[in-house]
Formats: structure tokens, C-alpha cells, sequence
């Protein structure tokens, strides 16, 4: 005779994902208020992963999520803004000027305020007493 394998109890963190799960799929239209008040309600008593898992059974599984590698991605993307910023503060880009080509006006004015290709420099500060 075999017997049957033991019950394992979820984590807050399980219950808490099944809660995300419903939500989400509320947002997606695919449960209404009323169905998602009685799994919520459910979810609260429940005590092993197979309890668990009739509640969302009939959800699809959530997307991987795909995250940029952590800290690489962080530094990247503040890399990428400390450029463009530089780039504007030493007049090589107009502020104004987005990523998707700009407007041509400001191009064709800060253009103008350049000799001959040749940078502008910002003024000095000076100093007050």
C-alpha cells in the first residue's frame, strides 16, 4: 500500500503571490469583484499549497518577469542620463531636443549659436561678496 505523500504548508510569501495573481487577473477582466471577494476571502484560511493552488487553478501562469540585470541595468540607465545631460551642459545637444529626432527650429538655432561646428562654452561664474 502506498501512502499518500504529506501536505506541505505554504509561506506568507506563497499566499502573497496567489494574492497578486488575483488581483492581476481582476485587472485583466478575467475574474469580477465578486469572485475575486470570495478567493481573497478563501485564500485567507488557507493553510497547504494544494489549498493554494485550487484557488488560482484556473488562472494562467503570470509572465516571467525579465529584469534588466539588477544593478547593470540601474548603472546603465544612469550612465546613459549623466551622457545626455553632459552633453547639453557643455552645448553639444539643445536641452529641448528629444531622443526621436527633435525639433528641428531648436536644432537649426543652437546650430546658429555654433561657429563653424565649433562648441560655445558656458560662461564663467564669478564669485560675489
Amino acid at each position: 500500500m502506498q501512502s499518500d505523500p504529506p501536505r506541505i504548508r505554504c509561506s506568507d510569501s506563497e499566499r502573497e503571490e496567489a494574492r497578486r495573481a488575483l488581483h492581476d487577473a481582476a485587472g485583466e477582466g478575467r475574474l469580477t469583484i465578486d469572485e475575486i471577494e470570495a478567493r481573497l476571502v478563501d485564500l485567507e484560511g488557507v493553510r497547504f499549497r494544494d489549498e493554494l493552488a485550487a484557488i488560482t487553478v484556473d488562472l494562467p501562469e503570470p509572465a516571467p518577469t525579465v529584469t534588466g540585470g539588477g544593478w547593470f541595468a540601474i548603472l546603465t540607465s544612469v550612465r546613459r542620463q549623466l551622457a545626455a545631460d553632459t552633453s547639453v551642459l557643455l552645448g553639444r545637444v539643445p536641452p529641448d531636443r528629444d531622443r526621436g529626432g527633435g525639433d528641428r527650429r531648436a536644432h537649426a538655432a543652437h546650430r546658429s549659436r555654433c561657429r563653424d561646428g565649433a562648441r560655445i562654452r558656458p560662461r564663467r561664474l564669478r564669485a560675489t561678496r
